[in-house]
């Protein structure tokens, strides 16, 4: 009996390493932290969950994640300590901050000062792209920033909420390998 199990084992071991190990592909409900959520989409099969494209791109897949970018250079919108409140396979909203530098890159842009705002964002319009190897998944193709504007602010943005509109994607996955 012992060597039956024993067999069975390492039969789920083996099996479980050929397809991409338990932390392949996140887990719908994980928790942000945990093994697997943040990393990158493998291309080992399809999946259910609906992911945020980070960096503005399908190649930064993430189940999640705690921060954004519209385009991940110094000049993009940013978001970081997201708390994600709902994801569902529609829409997922969470709310965090914004990192946005000096308009006038004043001294120079890598020493500008860095502005924070209070931020609420919303990811939607969910999307199905497909690799060249014929790899699908699903990601939000829409995100809104809405951004709290304190007065007088250096961007000459009124006080109050504003929002910000990205488009990701255009149906053609870059997942990495």
């Amino acid at each position: 009996m012992d060597r039956v199990l024993v067999v069975i084992a390492a039969s789920l071991a083996l099996l479980t390493a050929a397809c991409g190990g338990t932390d392949a592909l996140p887990k719908p409900g994980a928790a942000p932290g945990a093994a697997g959520v943040r990393d990158r989409v493998k291309l080992t099969s399809t999946s259910a969950v609906t992911y945020g494209a980070n960096c503005g791109h399908t190649s930064y897949l993430e189940y999640k994640a705690d921060h954004w970018s519209a385009g991940c250079m110094a000049g993009s919108l940013n978001a970081t300590r997201i708390a994600w409140n709902r994801w569902s396979s529609r829409a997922a909203r969470g709310r965090g901050r914004v990192e946005l530098r000096d308009p006038g890159c004043r001294p120079t842009c890598p020493k500008a000062k860095i502005f924070r705002y209070p931020a609420r964002i919303t990811l939607s319009h969910p999307r199905t792209c497909r690799s060249d190897t014929g790899v699908t998944r699903r990601y939000f193709s829409r995100v809104t920033v809405h951004i709290k504007w304190r007065a007088k602010n250096p961007f000459d943005e009124p006080a109050g909420w504003r929002a910000e509109k990205t488009k990701i994607g255009d149906g053609s996955c870059a997942l990495a390998p």
